[in-house]
């Protein structure tokens, strides 16, 4: 077995590793600015955002509900879709 060929298992490692790294960083500055957005309409409620978040990421439906003279929304597990 060469010395070329042992180093390829090694180079691929090195690119699935970065590209995993580049694709992190996409996810996470996509997570960040839909937290911001959701903050704009969702305001005051980093819970409720956190929950639709992750609802929208596990593909499930969130399920949030305020009253008129309750400021802080209550919510339920979101559903699977």
């Amino acid at each position: 077995m060469s010395e070329e060929t042992s180093q390829q298992p090694i180079e691929d490692i090195n690119q699935n590793a970065h590209s995993a790294e580049h694709h992190l960083r996409a996810t996470s500055q996509l997570i960040a600015h839909a937290r911001k957005e959701l903050g704009r309409v969702i305001a005051g409620q980093s819970q409720a955002i956190e929950e639709v978040l992750i609802a929208v990421l596990c593909q499930g439906l969130p399920c949030l509900k305020a009253s008129p003279a309750s400021p802080r929304p209550s919510s339920s597990k979101p559903s699977a879709a």
